[in-house]
């Protein structure tokens, strides 16, 4: 992981400037908790081709298409009442239909195909004033990627005694319970050494993965606890710097990488923060309940002093 001690000094200040915004838009997508890290179970700033089911509430700021998918299928109907749990910025195109198990569809513009709505009380609601999200989420979702990438490693990976094909991540939580791991480029995705990784929790209630590269591949089968419900809901793996992310494994743990297109054959157990998504296997609860460093939706001076450290960031790496 590059890290340049001026341009992070310019990022924290640019974050802590941050604090204190209000979100935008939580109104009008009903959100239910405080933060869209923990509100969707899937989000995904411009387009999104989806193929499979998908378990909790999902955004996606430009178009979906696809064949036909099922969103909120573990979502309780009566509890979602009135509560959008599916939101597209522009246009949904399909070649069957889009089913919805609970709550309502927000769209910003139009629909091709057929719609299921199973909720009590469901509707779609059209609101062109949706597609403004968009960019408003995006910049939470680069600000929490800035942040967290940002963070001093604490917890060590090396290969596990006796087991060569196995990486280790061995937790060293601080005193919040925080642990925190880099991944330089080549050391797991799309390495091949590595067969399986395991965990060592030692008692971290909240875990960051930092992973440098640009272009990664799961080539790793997740074992031991990263398997656990707990687990899954409280770590991120934060891809930093990938345009582009395939996962053909079980994946475990939330995925944000806000300026990559994600690809998936296989399940994915934990959230999802991206880009761009072709989802052609499924994205499972739990929503993401770990570390958030706190970064809302910046307004437009915020976003041009942290546009301008990022890109001051990026020059002086050349």
């Amino acid at each position: 992981m590059i890290r340049v001690g001026g341009a992070l000094s310019v990022r924290r200040a640019v974050l802590s400037a941050a604090v204190g915004v209000a979100a935008v838009g939580a109104g009008l997508v009903n959100e239910s908790r405080a933060g869209i890290l923990q509100d969707f179970n899937i989000l995904v700033t411009q387009d999104m081709f989806a193929t499979s089911d998908y378990e909790g509430r999902a955004f996606i700021g430009r178009d979906l298409a696809g064949p036909g998918s099922t969103f909120a299928t573990q979502i309780s109907p009566p509890a979602f009442v009135g509560v959008d749990t599916l939101i597209v910025g522009r246009h949904i195109q399909v070649n069957n239909q889009i089913n919805l198990n609970a709550g309502n569809l927000r769209i910003g513009g139009t629909r091709t195909g057929g719609l299921n709505l199973n909720g009590p009380g469901a509707q779609q609601i059209d609101d062109p004033s949706v597609q403004t999200l968009a960019g408003d989420y995006s910049a939470i979702l680069q600000g929490t990627s800035a942040a967290m990438s940002a963070l001093t490693p604490n917890s060590t990976v090396a290969p596990a005694p006796m087991l060569s094909n196995r990486l280790r991540f061995t937790a060293n939580p601080d005193a919040n319970g925080l642990a925190v791991f880099d991944l330089p480029a080549g050391t797991l995705f799309g390495n091949g050494t590595f067969e399986s990784i395991d965990l060592e929790l030692n008692g971290a209630t909240a875990i960051v993965i930092n992973v440098a590269g640009a272009a990664l591949t799961t080539t790793f089968n997740m074992v031991g606890d990263w398997t656990t419900p707990f687990v899954r809901a409280n770590t991120m793996w934060n891809f930093v710097e990938a345009a582009s992310l395939t996962v053909d494994r079980n994946f475990n743990g939330a995925i944000l990488a806000p300026e990559a297109h994600l690809t998936n054959t296989t399940s994915i157990d934990g959230s999802v923060f991206v880009r761009r998504f072709t989802a052609n296997g499924q994205v499972h609860q739990p929503n993401y309940t770990g570390f958030d460093p706190g970064i809302p939706a910046p307004g437009a001076g915020v976003l041009l002093a942290f546009g301008a450290a990022m890109a001051g960031s990026r020059r002086r790496q050349r």
